[in-house]
């Protein structure tokens, strides 16, 4: 009995009972603690709810932080027409006309890097003596909403000109009727 392994039972040693906890009787009579040995890590239940939770999460999630990145590239386009639109309203009062080309303008505003620049073209009256008008069209992917446009006028957004009003999740400024 001397030198195996007990483990919660009742021993007989030398005729006196002795209640054993995991450890080793060496020769002699003389017992050694050995610390009990702990389970490490996780059990695959576990496991498999922290996957699930993960999961559902990221389902939840992930669109909607897809749809926030396409309206932030959006607003780069809004902002850049704005800027346009002042500058184009600046050459107007100064030269009294629209200028034809970007060229023109006294703007310090880098282009758009997810957009193409459409070319400037007289708006609703045919003349750039007062009206003129400018779009913006989506290059590259675009989360899934393929190409659209924004277009700028002398009064501001062009709703009846621009793609983007059909698409409300990423459409910055919401509108969906024509100006």
């Amino acid at each position: 009995m001397f030198g195996e392994m007990a483990t919660n039972k009742l021993k007989y040693i030398n005729l006196f009972p002795i209640l054993v906890f995991e450890g080793i009787f060496l020769s002699g009579g003389v017992y050694m603690w050995r610390k009990p040995r702990r389970q490490s890590g996780y059990s695959l239940t576990e496991m498999s709810v922290v996957l699930v939770t993960i999961g559902t999460l990221t389902s939840i999630a992930l669109p909607k932080f897809k749809d926030a990145v396409e309206r932030s590239k959006a607003a780069e386009a809004f902002t850049y027409l704005s800027s346009i639109r002042a500058s184009q309203e600046r050459h107007q009062y100064i030269q009294g006309t629209y200028a034809a080309t970007g060229d023109f303008l006294d703007m310090k505003s880098r282009s758009p890097k997810f957009f193409k620049i459409g070319t400037f073209r007289s708006g609703e009256t045919g003349a750039l003596e007062d009206s003129w008008r400018l779009s913006l069209t989506r290059k590259g992917p675009s989360s899934g909403y393929g190409d659209y446009t924004v277009t700028f006028g002398q009064d501001g957004f062009v709703a009846s000109e621009s793609t983007i009003v059909d698409l409300p999740k990423i459409n910055p400024m919401k509108f969906s009727e024509e100006d």
